[in-house]
């Protein structure tokens, strides 16, 4: 039976692909081949800015292999993670900060039966800017996710992104029997506006909004979220709730409304929007989808109450020759 041991060392490596231009200061590592078992142990990378290390064994590689695995990775800049990146929208991306995580794997035979668990924790900030400053807001994630590739399943123990008055949780499973509970609250949609509006675009070349474009939104939401179904085919139903909103110039005491979403069709329903001043109006509407692509749109408006049409164009910020109220029971 071949028996052998030794040592990787090396002081520099690039991996280089169309995505990405990856630097490794440094490489070391042991490894033994024996009885049938390959180890390699306490392989470890700098790269980053950061260190990741690794440790493997592949048992009765005669027979059936029997693998396992470990990864973490300490320290990893997430500026260095976006500077080797080629797409400049990625580069752009406004969050900076540490990376740090762990992984476990096993697998028999092929990847076709891998079982893993990962944790990622993410402590950073994200920065925005507009013509007059810049704005730096911390950023807190701890992220958890497990995959069953026999069963199909991702599972996604209780993870959570902080950000000072926006917070996102995520529990459940995805695959096929979905059940995957997202519950998202903001205290603050303004701060939240201006999160946004400093992501890049989805082209590289297409220019990024500016903040001072984009409507003035205050107030607080809160947004709960199932998906169920099958990865291959989603079930979403969310409930979104908001208050004390100001729209631009215009104020509303409430926003409520349920959305349903699936690859063919998109609907919201029992949509209720009631004025600071006077007025409520309730509104339905439903979109058909092929794969996700729209294909046409219903909406259903009701106003109960007499309702100021010149809010509602404050609230859009679209100048047009409407204004006054109308009444209808239906």
């Amino acid at each position: 039976m071949v028996s052998l041991s030794g040592s990787l060392n090396s002081n520099g490596l690039a991996v280089v692909s169309p995505q990405a231009l990856l630097k490794v200061k440094k490489i070391s590592g042991r490894y033994q081949l024996a009885g049938g078992t390959l180890r390699a142990q306490r392989f470890a990378l700098d790269l980053l800015d950061g260190q990741l290390t690794a440790d493997a064994t592949i048992e009765n590689l005669d027979s059936t292999p029997r693998s396992r695995a470990h990864l973490a990775i300490a320290g990893i800049s997430l500026q260095a993670l976006k500077s080797s990146l080629r797409n400049l929208a990625n580069q752009s991306m406004p969050i900076t900060g540490r990376l740090d995580g762990v992984a476990d794997a096993s697998w028999i035979g092929s990847l076709a039966s891998v079982k893993a668990k990962s944790d990622l924790v993410i402590r950073g900030n994200v920065v925005t800017s507009d013509r007059a400053q810049s704005r730096t807001f911390p950023l807190n994630a701890n992220l958890h996710v497990n995959y069953d590739a026999p069963r199909n399943l991702l599972t996604v123990p209780a993870s959570l992104i902080q950000l000072p008055a926006t917070s996102i949780t995520a529990q459940g499973e995805i695959g096929d029997h979905s059940n995957l509970v997202v519950k998202a609250t903001s205290t603050n949609l303004h701060q939240l506006m201006l999160l946004a509006s400093s992501l890049p675009s989805p082209s590289a070349t297409e220019q990024k909004s500016s903040p001072a474009t984009l409507p003035n939104i205050q107030g607080a939401a809160t947004v709960n979220a199932v998906i169920q179904g099958t990865l291959q085919n989603p079930i979403i139903t969310a409930q979104l709730s908001a208050n004390q909103l100001h729209v631009n110039q215009s104020e509303w005491n409430s926003l409520q409304l349920g959305v349903s979403a699936s690859p063919s069709e998109v609907s919201i329903q029992n949509g209720s929007l009631v004025s600071a001043k006077r007025g409520q109006l309730n509104f339905s509407g439903r979109a058909q989808l092929r794969r996700w692509s729209y294909v046409f749109f219903r909406s259903n408006r009701r106003i109960l109450t007499s309702t100021r049409v010149a809010g509602l164009r404050v609230a859009t910020d679209r100048k047009s020759p409407i204004s006054g109220r109308r009444r209808s029971g239906r």
